[in-house]
């Protein structure tokens, strides 16, 4: 679905938008200096990616998971790095010292969870902190953005100035120490020709205009004709594009059609 199928980059940010269900919290491969997005998005998926060897063309790193809403599943994560761990072992000469092992898989995860749009603040500018601590750290998974700040602040100007803030910190973060950052929205209501006969209402992105242009890449994730599909809808190296996926117990996979 991007340019070349090198997937999620390193060193950008990148936006997974959807409606609750549809597997925003669920992200497919990982190979060297990228964060490969097979067709679908599932941000569990990707922490437990990004440590694939290099032996594999892998980034063979960590993960910070900094969870706003308390959608980390320990049981569900440890589903999707088991198979993980199954398939690049499978590819692996069983003396390889680079062979995964599960619990290692599991421990190279660090989860923050945020209580608060102080506490979301806090973590985001003191993120350097973490990197230092985790020097293999290539991934940082924020779940979700929104959540503190959608309903918060009735003073939509300090709102607004907070997220650039975050956006700002972020988009410097993943440039100067060249980490995938990924991070999933909400979606909500948006009332187009409010009062006319051609009043309609559409489904957006939270956190309106200003947030839209925070990101690198932006992916929807929505149903159509009764699938999973992911909507590459905003990047600067490609041309909009849709693919399906599906959610599997083994974690996202390709839809068969």
């Amino acid at each position: 679905m991007l340019p070349g199928e090198q997937g999620i980059p390193t060193g950008k940010v990148t936006e997974i938008c959807g409606m609750a269900g549809i597997g925003k919290t669920q992200l497919w491969y990982v190979p060297r200096n990228r964060v490969l997005l097979q067709q679908y998005v599932h941000s569990m998926q990707l922490c437990a990616n990004v440590q694939i060897p290099t032996e594999l063309q892998g980034l063979g790193g960590a993960a910070l998971f900094i969870d706003t809403e308390g959608s980390f599943s320990a049981e569900r994560f440890q589903d999707i790095a088991q198979a993980t761990v199954a398939i690049c072992n499978s590819c692996l000469a069983e003396d390889s010292e680079a062979r995964l092992d599960l619990w290692r898989v599991l421990n190279n995860v660090k989860i923050l969870r945020v209580f608060s749009q102080q506490e979301q603040i806090d973590v985001i500018n003191g993120i350097e902190d973490h990197i230092r601590m985790t020097p293999r750290l290539r991934l940082i998974v924020i779940d979700s953005i929104a959540l503190h700040f959608r309903h918060t602040y009735r003073d939509i100007a300090m709102r607004s100035r907070m997220l650039t803030g975050m956006a700002q910190t972020l988009r410097h973060v993943a440039e100067i120490h060249d980490i995938a950052i990924v991070i999933t929205n909400q979606m909500t209501t948006k009332i187009v020709g409010k009062g006319t006969d051609e009043e309609t209402a559409l489904m957006v992105p939270a956190l309106g205009e200003s947030w839209a242009h925070a990101c690198t890449n932006r992916v929807i994730l929505l149903w159509h004709q009764g699938y999973r599909h992911a909507w590459l809808c905003k990047s600067p190296n490609a041309e909009d594009s849709i693919v399906p996926y599906a959610v599997s117990a083994d974690g996202i996979r390709d839809q068969e059609m």
